[in-house]
């Protein structure tokens, strides 16, 4: 028992020495209000006499802010909202470009955020458009339109951001709620760790 009140007064000592530098330095508890954000727009459609990738149209840079911050994105195609940390993109083109993808044919979408904000991101499962997501470093992000998707009305991408300093929602090891742990990074971490491995051995003796 001792051990574990040893560990409990580690952890809690780490947590307050650490938590102030760190939540200064990342976005974890934040969302992206603020931040300037700017879409590049490309076309590769064979089809269509786009051959390679074409540059087809940029918005921006403009502050994340309560508002759309892209109203008609890249010629009209979607209307492209950051709300906290997702990014949503709908459909408000014109009827006669709804159809599937046709081979050959790549709409990417590149997004530029003016701080290092990104560690990562996915397609939500509210998305009728199964776009392909890539997160290339923490401040740029493509989103792929490929052959075989259906686009048109209804048919939307969702994607939820995960900020640098953000945790992931449990840890594996524990099945604990890491909000507290990612505040202050990977010390914290270990020392969870720590403390689980105290409890098991205590709880062994």
């Amino acid at each position: 028992m001792k051990r574990i009140l040893s560990s409990l007064a580690l952890t809690a000592a780490l947590l307050a020495a650490f938590a102030p530098a760190a939540a200064a330095n990342d976005h974890s508890n934040a969302d992206l209000e603020g931040v300037s954000v700017k879409i590049d727009n490309t076309i590769e459609a064979p089809a269509f006499g786009f051959d390679g990738e074409t540059p087809f149209g940029s918005q921006g840079p403009v502050a994340i802010n309560a508002t759309v911050e892209f109203a008609a994105c890249c010629d009209g195609f979607y209307v492209v909202d950051i709300d906290g940390t997702q990014v949503s993109m709908k459909w408000i083109g014109d009827a006669q470009f709804a159809r599937v993808i046709e081979p050959g044919t790549y709409d990417r979408y590149y997004f530029t955020f003016g701080e290092p904000v990104l560690a990562g991101a996915r397609l939500n499962g509210a998305s009728t458009l199964p776009a392909n997501v890539t997160v290339t470093s923490p401040t740029t992000m493509t989103v792929e339109v490929a052959p075989g998707m259906q686009v048109g009305e209804g048919f939307d991408a969702f994607i939820d951001l995960q900020l640098v300093g953000a945790a992931p929602a449990q840890l594996a090891f524990t099945g604990a709620e890491t909000t507290v742990l990612a505040i202050i990074g990977s010390t914290a971490v270990v020392a969870g760790a720590g403390l689980v491995a105290w409890s098991r051995r205590s709880d062994e003796d």
